[in-house]
């Protein structure tokens, strides 16, 4: 399973909800809520940064966890 790069533009869009998904992965859910909503509040180029970090690591950490190779299949369509 391929992880999109940290610079790639899937992340900031997630976060800024420009692209939306059913995820499978609850803390997935969860932190992507929480993330889009900070970034909602303060929209700086520092927090966005900061919250695509926070994203991709969870996803790094997860990779092989069943619901987070599921919802990764989906970034990667």
């Amino acid at each position: 399973m391929t992880i999109p790069p940290v610079t790639a533009d899937i992340w900031k869009e997630l976060i800024l909800r420009k692209k939306v998904f059913e995820f499978d992965y609850l803390a997935l859910q969860m932190l992507l809520g929480k993330l889009a909503t900070d970034v909602q509040k303060d929209p700086s180029p520092a927090k966005i940064e900061q919250s695509v970090s926070r994203l991709y690591e969870l996803m790094i950490l997860n990779q092989n966890n069943p619901a987070a190779r599921r919802d990764l299949q989906k970034l990667n369509a």
